[in-house]
């Protein structure tokens, strides 16, 4: 699923009419990337991990014991994932080049 939203990101780049630097394509990347683990870390941590009736999350701290570092390490990448999107997004809109969505009339 991931892969399909990076997809569509660089869809919008492309119908950019200058190229984007790649700062600016790897911080749209890291914050698709990083946005579902600090929520699933955490319940991984907290043996809530279910999918249907297989708790996972007991599974995983039984092969890998983790901890709250944990939710903390992968909170934190996606914080300044998510920092960086928004220098990356301010820099657009002041410099014009920001992508507004489709107006339907």
């Amino acid at each position: 699923m991931l892969h399909q939203i990076i997809y569509i990101v660089e869809l919008y780049n492309n119908k950019k009419p200058q190229k984007l630097s790649l700062f600016f394509r790897y911080t749209d990347y890291a914050v698709v990337l990083t946005a579902l683990y600090p929520l699933a870390v955490l319940k991984i941590v907290n043996g809530e991990f279910l999918i249907g009736e297989n708790d996972l999350g007991t599974l995983i701290n039984d092969f890998l014991p983790v901890g709250p570092w944990l939710v903390w390490l992968v909170g934190g990448a996606f914080a300044l994932a998510l920092a960086a999107w928004l220098v990356k997004t301010g820099l657009e809109r002041r410099n014009g080049r920001l992508s507004w969505q489709k107006q339907y009339s």
